[in-house]
């Protein structure tokens, strides 16, 4: 985990830049390298399944950049929310129902990503953003040091559970830049094109 719950060390570059709330909405996640964890496969966590609320393909500006917002079944009246930031390749869409370990989409660099990536390093920053909301009779509950409802996803792992080891999978097929312009609505004919430098290696 690069970055926690809440007002976090990372924050001071928001507040420096003026931007103000600058309050950390959920944890930042890798799996080793910018280069492993770029393409590691999402599936949907939850044992009662869930429903896909929301795909987001944003600017590649924006801060949370592409995304996926999963709402899990409700249970004696109690739900989740989960949202999974800056993602790459996304393998569902909106409404589509969900089982446990169904893939969801694959960890990108989308958005607001440290260090950016670049065309000379296409996987700098690759990470996610795991964001998590408790619902309670469709009403959020607030878990401090909370401000929009979201809750501090660690207090819902099952740390005798995390997995430690070092291979994240291989690289899936979309790498980060392309799919930027994709989401900008470039055509397949110009991606194929585009595709070809990544050979020139």
């Amino acid at each position: 985990m690069t970055q926690g719950y809440g007002e976090t060390a990372n924050n001071a570059w928001y507040h420096a830049n003026g931007i103000s709330n600058a309050f950390h909405n959920g944890q930042d996640w890798i799996c080793g390298s910018s280069l492993q964890t770029y393409g590691t496969e999402l599936v949907c966590p939850f044992p009662e399944g869930a429903t896909v609320e929301n795909v987001i393909f944003d600017s590649p500006m924006s801060t949370k950049g592409n995304g996926v917002y999963l709402l899990s079944k409700k249970i004696d009246g109690c739900q989740f929310r989960l949202i999974l930031w800056h993602t790459g390749e996304v393998k569902v869409k909106k409404g589509d129902g969900l089982i446990e370990g169904q893939t969801v989409c694959y960890i990108g660099n989308s958005g607001l990503c440290f260090p950016a990536p670049t065309p000379d390093a296409p996987y700098n920053g690759s990470h996610l953003h795991l964001g998590l909301y408790k619902l309670v009779n469709g009403n959020y509950v607030y878990t401090a040091p909370t401000v929009m409802g979201e809750t501090d996803p660690l207090l819902y792992f099952d740390k005798d559970s995390w997995y430690t080891g070092e291979d994240s999978g291989p690289i899936h097929d979309i790498e980060p830049l392309k799919w930027s312009w994709s989401a900008k609505g470039i055509t397949d004919w110009w991606l194929k094109v585009i595709s070809a430098f990544r050979f020139w290696q």
